[in-house]
């Protein structure tokens, strides 16, 4: 019993729950108590409908507090129903209030507790603006700009928003709530074709939330014809597959996690349903002379509808014969003719589904061991059926011999322990009754049942969890290791710039390169983990994509001015910095932007603030990169091939002659050095998010923060023409000592960093600026 002096009623939604704390172990719990604690599991409650999804109906009833406590007048609900499964879960029966809901922000109390109150902060995500929100309560905001509606999020006990994101089901843009509109009003072939060819453009080209998949997928259905003309069939099935493609692919993925739970199975489980009806509808039109393939590259759709002659077992797709990487299904005579006993041919429905799975991922199953391990789906989704003569589709089942369903699948580390499972159209779920795995290996999976219906494997996912010591080492090393390097590189800029007076192009690089590297090692020390705000997120991982490129782009700069210094004879009296400009900010900013266009939503993980891999966005980093590291190989490996031919000659008649050679090798090292650990870096790093190894973890964290130190050691710190240039700075500096003036001993031991004079026949330093390099090749090869 809750004390309270007045009771507000809640009225319920439409909606039917089942009644599991009428019991007298919940009465004895919660009787006389402000709040109390309830195991929510079979065990406790009891299970009398098994099988059956169960959610737990939770109701108060209000007295008056006894006159022995001074009380105060408060408002609290009355009745009150919180959808929870009924799996082993804790319920913490508190307080609840639900005021009237308003025009602008309404919060729902979801429970309290005796702690000072926490906060979920203000945020920005989905182009909302939630403002800051009491913990256990359920912000309600009216829907972004163009739709109507509410959408809604909780802020958990904890004090932070529910992981899964905001609740968007209930928004919908003003376009899909016309098209639904037209849909219910629609009555001729014409009409459908008109709407449904609107829907295929806006899904091409908009944006979707949550709401506008639940209207689309309803619109679709309604848009359906019971009988359609043969003229008209090719551009329906066109029009309705590519519609359910674009509202499935990779580019609409928020707005699907918009949906949560039950309503995103549903409406995934609608689109499919789309797919059959319009399927069956112009099925009787086909012959085995005029079959209907939809199979265009990269689309997540695709279908076939076939009228086949019945042999002992007859393989799906009829594109497997030649496509080896086809997903096919064999069906076993039986199945053909267990109701077409009078005809010689049958008509199939072949649809396989590249990427709908992902909002069909089944429960965790509980191990041996009482642990939940999670579980997805690691093929495609494939659909076969046998259309009858009254174009439906017939129920196939208890086969005595099996259709034999062969997937083709990606090797992945992370995945174990495959089961071949169909989808259950009633429940909304995965079941493996009547299939088992036959034949399993790293590249596929050969499925057998007894049934037809859509089929698809699940795997267990095995995620290496860093443990919170390794959480903790991680986390060190990436601060003080980020750290170090900006000092570090913040030092090199300083002595570039100071100090080195004398340089000219290869400084210049320095420059741009340590400036690339320190941008893009400051944002991702504050910013890699800011997942929070989905737009925030998106921009730093532009940003990173963006200055980790240049800064690549920037170190095969360097590696060509190497190679130009020893090709060029004669100097070029006009600047090549423009273009260096051009080529080490301009090609990482096309690169970016034509990433962005082409999929500017895999910017941003649910980990990292970086490029999606799972989509194989990734390579938009992994190519331009690879192309680098290779471009700069092949100038280091010329400019090292034009040094060990010179230097192998054996006749040097002059020390200045032999300091250039040493400062070419010395520089040629460096180039090789950075473009070694510039690479390694990212090597271990995308093994860590590909493979989950501990150890590339380590590795890519310990590289990435060395990068900024071997900067300033190798071109600064060993780096005897900046010197060179520091003392002859200090001289010049009134509060030096005159020790520190007159001190001889730090002369350079080889020639300038980049020294500007040419070389004369006095044996004066040969110059880097311009042709210093080959004019000393040329040199010595000419006295030789």
């Amino acid at each position: 019993m809750i004390s309270s002096d007045v009771c507000l009623m809640w009225k319920r939604a439409a909606s039917v729950w089942i009644h599991v704390l009428g019991n007298q172990n919940t009465w004895k719990l919660c009787n006389g108590h402000t709040r109390c604690s309830i195991s929510v599991n079979n065990r406790e409650l009891g299970d009398p409908c098994p099988d059956t999804e169960k959610y737990l109906d939770v109701e108060f009833k209000c007295s008056e507090k006894p006159d022995t406590v001074k009380t105060t007048t408060s408002t609290t609900m009355a009745t009150t129903t919180n959808a929870i499964a009924a799996t082993n879960q804790t319920l913490l029966i508190t307080d609840l209030m639900i005021p009237t809901i308003g025009t602008e922000l309404t919060t729902m109390k979801l429970s309290s507790n005796d702690d000072k109150p926490l906060f979920c902060g203000m945020i920005t995500e989905r182009d909302i603006d939630w403002p800051q929100t009491e913990f256990g309560m359920i912000a309600r905001v009216p829907c972004p700009i163009g739709s109507t509606g509410y959408a809604e999020w909780v802020c958990r006990l904890d004090g932070n928003w529910e992981s899964d994101g905001p609740d968007l089901s209930r928004c919908v843009s003003t376009w899909s709530k016309g098209l639904l509109m037209d849909a219910e009003e629609a009555d001729n072939p014409l009409d459908r074709l008109e709407f449904l060819n609107e829907i295929q453009q806006r899904t091409r080209r908009e944006s979707l939330i949550g709401g506008d998949l639940i209207a689309l997928s309803r619109a679709i259905k309604l848009l359906i014809p019971i009988t359609i003309d043969d003229n008209d069939a090719d551009k329906f099935v066109e029009l309705v597959v590519e519609s359910v493609n674009n509202m499935v692919k990779e580019s609409q993925t928020l707005a699907w996690k918009d949906l949560k739970g039950v309503k995103r199975r549903m409406i995934a489980d609608q689109l499919m349903g789309a797919v059959d009806q319009v399927s069956m509808t112009i099925s009787g039109l086909i012959t085995p002379d005029t079959p209907r393939i939809i199979m265009k590259p990269n689309t997540d759709v695709e279908l076939e509808i076939s009228a086949v002659r019945i042999h002992d077992y007859v393989a799906f797709p009829s594109t497997s014969l030649y496509r080896t990487t086809d997903d096919t299904v064999n069906i076993p005579h039986e199945a053909l003719t267990l109701r077409n006993n009078a005809i010689d041919e049958a008509k199939i429905l072949y649809v396989a589904y590249s990427s709908i799975g992902k909002h069909l991922q089944p429960e965790p199953r509980q191990g041996a061991d009482g642990i939940m391990i999670p579980r997805q789906i690691a093929s495609k989704i494939v659909s076969l059926s046998v259309i009858n003569r009254d174009s439906k589709i017939e129920t196939i089942d208890h086969l005595r011999k099996p259709v034999i369903i062969t997937f083709s699948m990606e090797d992945r580390v992370n995945l174990s322990t495959p089961q071949c499972v169909w989808w259950n159209h009633t429940r909304l779920q995965w079941s493996s009754y009547g299939c088992i795995v036959s034949l399993h290996n790293t590249t596929h999976t050969v499925c057998h049942c007894n049934h037809l219906t859509y089929f698809a494997v699940l795997m267990d996912v095995h995620y290496q969890k860093l443990t919170i010591g390794h959480n903790i080492a991680l986390t060190f090393i990436t601060y003080a290791g980020c750290t170090i390097s900006i000092l570090c590189l913040l030092l090199s800029l300083f002595a570039f710039q100071c100090f080195g007076t004398s340089g000219c192009d290869r400084i210049f690089i320095h420059k741009n390169l340590c400036f690339s590297l320190l941008i893009a090692e400051a944002v991702f020390l504050g910013g890699i983990w800011q997942t929070k705000n989905s737009l925030c997120c998106s921009i730093i991982a532009g940003i990173l994509h963006y200055f980790f490129l240049a800064a690549f782009s920037w170190m095969l700069l360097e590696g060509f001015e190497l190679y130009y210094m020893l090709i060029e004879v004669f100097q070029s009296k006009d600047s090549k910095r423009s273009y260096i400009l051009l080529f080490g900010y301009g090609f990482p900013l096309s690169v970016v932007a034509v990433s962005m266009w082409f999929d500017r939503f895999s910017y941003g993980t649910e980990r990292y603030c970086w490029l999606r891999s799972d989509n194989y966005f990734i390579l938009a980093f992994i190519g331009p990169v690879a192309i680098i590291l290779l471009c700069n190989t092949v100038f280091l490996v010329m400019t090292l091939f034009i040094v060990c031919s010179h230097s192998s000659i054996g006749y040097t008649p002059c020390k200045q002659d032999r300091d250039a050679l040493k400062n070419v090798r010395n520089w040629l090292k460096g180039s090789i050095a950075l473009v070694t650990i510039l690479g390694l870096t990212w090597t271990f790093g995308l093994l860590w998010i590909d493979e989950q190894s501990i150890i590339m973890a380590y590795a890519f964290t310990v590289m990435n923060s060395l990068q900024g130190l071997f900067i300033f050691l190798f071109h600064v710190a060993f780096n005897d023409r900046l010197h060179k240039d520091y003392w002859k700075w200090m001289k010049h500096i009134s509060w030096t000592t005159d020790c520190m003036r007159n001190d001889s001993s730090h002369t350079t031991r080889t020639m300038p960093y980049l020294p500007t004079n040419n070389t004369s026949k006095t044996g004066q330093a040969v110059s880097s600026s311009s042709s210093t390099a080959s004019e000393l090749l040329v040199s010595v090869k000419s006295r030789i």
